[in-house]
């Protein structure tokens, strides 16, 4: 009991470096902290409670669950998120004494090693961090320590309930974190070590000698020990295996059925070399972890400072060489092995020093310092004191000496990390403190008046994790009135991994009730009327600069007295293009808007789409946008990101609006154009596919086998050099077709001379102007043809418009459509007599016309005589 009495103060001193100036160290919240906690928050508000939640590259569970319990319990607020990390960090130091102790017991100073091991940990810059942050790396050391005690105790006490523990908790390290996946690794290959070990040790004792000598007996005893090691190393071993794989059960079930969660992050950060010296410097540094590397990332480390502490080779190297010398005793081996099973992702990934990635290596480090540490200071302290005359004090000097060593690495530790980094600028922006204290300020100042901000702030998880408890999303009321501040931003902000904002966004209107409730409206993007207020107003309001703690301009808010021309963008969210596109049940585009509808060379285009998530899946496949031509020749042409999964996680059902900027060249040519839009993966390239509402693909006739679609063209805007609207035609008209679209008249060329049965014109372009009244159910087919006084065709011609670019069932009620067909006439003219240019519309597979409201299939739109 003295023992463990001992160690309480270990325990104070870690869990106070842990949790002083929790609060506001670290600053901030940083986007996966914040992304952990929207899950754990969205599992109370009635989410979907998973085995593996899939946003943000995919994540195991526990953590997240811990941390819905503290919101639960203490609302959702960054320090919420982080106290099971300070938890998580402290009740690892006692269960790190117990394995220290358990491992070394037969070494000399067992105890002490046991003690400087827990020391270290409690003291180390890696784990205090870990311990104070968000990240689910934190249950790593926990989990690892017990798993690696539980089996210790299972197999050298030779314990059915050890044995049992250590399976069930090497099954539940499954659901910490990604690197837990090395812990099973770290077994079997001390399962394989330790049994060619045994096999070598076995032969040499060769116990079936049949020459009676003293030694036979003893040998004998020797090979009994061996072979009692080894089957209860392979039953603890089986045990374990079994009962980790029923709890992991659950969550392998899911990796079976969908491998690619399995692997998402794995192969992202898998490190493949391009070159020898690249192989070099990723093993350099990977090496020098254990001298004076550390993590390059400011959220997770203090750049410059040794990972491992600035005593940490002081005691690692000579532990390491001890362990190496007595590799064949069973704890040193498992020491070594851990050690290099553990340290794998540094090999394989990049970074190669990475804090999370890491963790579970901090018990096996520790435990390899400690012994190191405790044989060099033993050692330094009787050679100094190597004669005899000081032998009585060598003891009472070894356990002083070590305390001052520990104690200065633990005042470095705490100076470091509570003066150096809590205080640097670095730490302040990679934390996202700037998007923290901004949003603060914005929900205080929505007690005074609305504040609209650029939606893609809005749907940051940071943001919506600190606005959770105080905001509520809702559609907006018929009637909103100001004053409202506006929220712009510089070029240069500093809010990291928030998506890249256009000129002018969507946005939200966020406000506050009578009774204080906070309430956000989200808008569309905004059209022709309102991008020129907003311009305006961006140009001749006097701004209120919000500076961040360095002094830096991070917002600008800009107060409109009479917000009235922005309404519509809140009240009328209704896409002016209603369309419903499912692209692999992933992703759903309900509407867009091409503006401007008439432009000129060298003038942007800007396009609002719509979605709808129909997964919470992360979608990483790649959106690309074409400009094309009537005859679909690419113009100009975009791929990127079509939203980030943080717009539509947390949202069910909220509409998406993604804005993008397409420029014309100042040699576009005049014309009708559209935006060609689809997917692709990203490695492999290929396209994703458009799906029917049953599930099945959307496919078009391609000879005998059908083509599965995989894009869309949205449209239509035309070209003109000074920007007159070609939409008007020449030759009014008006014929409504199936109340669906309603032909509004030609164009034809200046001069076409038909009169003359010696004409040399070898085709008739005609232009033609349709407007959409209502969606039809089907592509139909535009027929033009030419008749003469008998009723035959002379010529004619026949194609979808845009040459099945742009189908009518394509169309938005309102649209006006502009096309030119040609027609093909007579080589040697036309005969004399009369004629008639007539035109329709009819169904490709069925030849049914569709009718006018007299009954006709077809409208006459020309008569004329050839003499």
């Amino acid at each position: 009991m003295k023992t463990y009495k001992i160690l309480i103060p270990i325990i104070l001193l870690t869990f106070f470096l842990r949790v002083w100036r929790l609060p506001e160290t670290p600053p901030g919240l940083w986007y996966d902290e914040a992304y952990y906690s929207m899950d754990a928050a969205w599992l109370l508000d009635g989410g979907p409670w998973s085995i593996f939640f899939v946003g943000n590259n995919g994540r195991e569970p526990m953590f997240i669950y811990l941390q819905s319990l503290f919101i639960w319990l203490f609302g959702a607020a960054p320090l919420t998120s982080r106290l099971i990390a300070p938890l998580a960090g402290t009740l690892t130091i006692p269960l790190m004494f117990v394995l220290a102790r358990r491992l070394t017991r037969r070494l000399d100073r067992s105890t002490l090693i046991a003690y400087v091991a827990t020391m270290g940990l409690a003291a180390s810059f890696w784990h205090v961090g870990l311990s104070r942050g968000g990240y689910r790396g934190i249950l790593l050391p926990l989990v690892a320590v017990f798993v690696f005690y539980a089996f210790w105790r299972a197999w050298q006490g030779q314990s059915l309930k050890f044995m049992i523990l250590a399976g069930l908790a090497l099954g539940i390290s499954q659901y910490t974190y990604l690197a837990a996946r090395a812990l099973p690794l770290t077994f079997a290959a001390f399962a394989l070590t330790w049994t060619a070990l045994t096999l070598l040790r076995r032969q040499s004792l060769n116990p079936q000698s049949q020459v009676p000598n003293p030694q036979s007996q003893t040998s004998n005893s020797q090979f009994s020990i061996l072979n009692s090691q080894l089957s209860i190393l392979w039953l603890t071993l089986i045990i374990m295996a079994l009962l980790s794989a029923i709890v992991f059960a659950p969550l392998g079930w899911i990796f079976y059925n969908n491998p690619s969660l399995f692997s998402a992050r794995t192969g992202d950060v898998f490190f493949t070399p391009d070159s020898l010296s690249e192989l070099l410097s990723h093993l350099s540094q990977a090496v020098r972890l254990f001298i004076d590397n550390g993590d390059p990332n400011w959220r997770h480390h203090l750049p410059g400072r040794p990972m491992l502490g600035w005593l940490g080779w002081l005691g690692f190297w000579p532990g390491l060489i001890l362990c190496l010398r007595r590799w064949r005793q069973p704890a040193p081996m498992f020491l070594l092995v851990a050690l290099l099973t553990l340290y794998l992702p540094a090999l394989l990934s990049v970074p190669p020093v990475h804090a999370l990635r890491l963790a579970t290596l901090l018990p096996i480090y520790y435990i390899i310092f400690a012994i190191g540490l405790v044989w060099l200071v033993a050692w330094l302290v009787n050679y100094a004191l190597r004669t005899t005359y000081y032998a009585s004090q060598r003891r009472a000097i070894i356990i002083p000496l070590l305390i001052v060593l520990l104690l200065l690495e633990t005042t470095l530790t705490t100076y470091d990390y509570f003066v150096r980094w809590a205080n640097a600028e670095e730490t302040y922006v990679e934390y996202n403190t700037p998007l923290v204290d901004f949003i603060d300020h914005v929900a205080d100042l929505t007690r005074e008046s609305p504040v609209i901000l650029p939606f893609q702030i809005y749907v940051h998880p940071t943001t919506r994790y600190l606005l959770h408890d105080q905001f509520t999303e809702q559609l907006a009321p018929d009637t909103l009135s100001g004053p409202v501040k506006l929220v712009t931003l510089p070029d240069n902000f500093r809010m990291l991994n928030v998506a890249n904002i256009p000129e002018l966004p969507a946005y939200v209107w966020l406000a506050r009730t009578p009774d204080g409730q906070g309430v956000v409206y989200v808008s569309r993007p905004p059209r022709l009327a309102e991008q020129a207020y907003l311009r305006q107003a961006i140009q001749t309001v006097e701004p209120e600069s919000y500076l961040d703690r360095f002094g830096r301009s991070l917002a600008d808010f800009r107060t409109l007295p009479d917000p009235t021309p922005l309404l519509p963008m809140f009240t009328d969210t209704t896409p002016q293009r209603v369309t419903d596109i499912n692209w692999a049940d992933q992703a759903q585009l309900i509407g867009y808007e091409v503006i401007p509808e008439v432009a000129q060379p060298n003038q942007p285009i800007t396009l609002n789409l719509y979605w709808r998530s129909l997964t919470d899946l992360t979608f990483d496949s790649r959106l690309f946008l074409q400009i094309v031509d009537s005859a679909g020749n690419p113009i100009n042409q975009w791929e990127g990101e079509a939203f980030r999964e943080d717009m539509y996680r947390w949202r069910p059902n909220g509409i998406l609006p993604t804005q993008h900027t397409l420029w014309l060249g100042p040699d576009t040519p005049p014309g009708p154009y559209l935006i060609r839009l689809g997917f692709f993966d990203r490695h492999t390239g290929e396209r994703l596919p458009i799906q029917a509402i049953n599930g099945a693909p959307v496919t078009a006739p391609n000879g005998d086998t059908p083509e599965p679609i995989d894009q869309i063209h949205l449209g239509l805007f035309y070209v003109t050099p000074d920007g007159a609207d070609p939409r008007s035609p020449a030759l009014p008209l008006s014929a409504t077709f199936a109340d669906s679209i309603q032909l509004t008249g030609l164009t034809f060329p200046e001069s076409p001379n038909l009169q003359s049965p010696n004409s040399n014109l070898q085709s008739l372009p005609i232009t033609f102007h349709w407007q959409s009244l209502q969606p039809t159910a089907k592509p139909y087919t535009v027929f033009l043809q030419l008749l003469n006084q008998n009723g035959e065709v002379v010529s004619g011609w026949d194609s979808e418009p845009f040459n099945g670019l742009y189908p009518t069932n394509r169309w938005s009620p309102g649209e006006i459509v502009v096309d030119t067909f040609t027609l093909p006439l007579p080589e040697n003219g036309l005969p004399p007599g009369s004629y008639r240019l007539i035109t329709g519309f009819y169904d490709f597979d069925t030849g049914q016309r569709l009718l006018l409201p007299d009954g006709a299939d077809f409208v006459v739109v020309s008569e004329f005589a050839v003499e």
